[in-house]
């Protein structure tokens, strides 16, 4: 009778370690995802002098006041395929590849001949194209359904075309131009929502900011100035879990 017992209990005990391994392993959450994401962004850019513009006095108390003055924001863009590694429930790195619009605009300028004089009016929209390569963590605050995180990180950006339009009442015109550093560097900070709307994808909703760290224009020697894009937006993206 007593070996019946512990025989019992010992299979009982099988039982309970069995069911308890299948539910580790069916709730065990992926580790990798892979997603497509786009972002809406307001894309602008902030002015200082460079050391070539720092000589000159004009330049911070005339040059970056004025246009200031008659640039403005441009609707803008980021799209390309996220990765996201899931380390703990509460930490994941993320990286991945996208194509971003970026740039700024004058609404109103005045069209000059050679010999200085005004021959139409119109606007400027000058559009910066790269590659991004960002790196980052992400931080969760829960391990759920919804899950809601920080992000912080940067970015390398690869500058691949730019494009600058004058469209006046009478004229066109359109320069592409060269003066621009094939690799640049970014910040990146954001905070949003991951929703597991099946068992294998989730919807991401994140606001974010991106700031240029370095300058996108070499031809100091021009313009003396410092032009350092950045945007905000929101961005949003529908991943799938391996």
């Amino acid at each position: 009778m007593k070996n019946r017992v512990i025989n019992v209990q010992l299979i009982f005990g099988f039982i309970l370690m069995t069911n308890y391994s299948f539910s580790q392993d069916s709730t065990k959450t992926s580790k990798f995802s892979i997603g497509f994401n786009y972002a809406y962004e307001i894309s602008y850019r902030s002015i200082s002098p460079n050391e070539e513009g720092e000589k000159y006095p004009i330049v911070e108390n005339f040059s970056i006041p004025l246009l200031d003055s008659l640039q403005s924001s441009i609707n803008a863009y980021t799209l390309g395929i996220g990765l996201n590694y899931q380390m703990k429930k509460w930490f994941a790195i993320e990286s991945g590849v996208y194509y971003s619009l970026k740039g700024h605009k004058a609404d109103e300028v005045w069209f000059t001949n050679d010999g200085g004089t005004s021959i139409d009016t119109g606007k400027i929209t000058t559009n910066y194209n790269f590659i991004d390569i960002p790196l980052g963590i992400n931080i969760n605050f829960r391990a759920n359904k919804l899950r809601f995180f920080i992000a912080l990180g940067g970015s390398m950006n690869l500058f691949i075309a730019n494009n600058t339009k004058a469209i006046g009442n009478k004229i066109t015109t359109e320069n592409k131009y060269d003066s621009y550093p094939l690799i640049n560097f970014s910040v990146n900070v954001g905070a949003g929502i991951d929703y597991d709307f099946h068992q294998k994808w989730y919807l991401r909703i994140n606001p974010r900011y991106q700031r240029f760290l370095s300058n996108i224009d070499r031809n100091f020697k021009y313009n003396y100035l410092n032009w350092n894009p950045y945007c905000y937006g929101v961005n949003v993206g529908v991943y799938y879990k391996f």
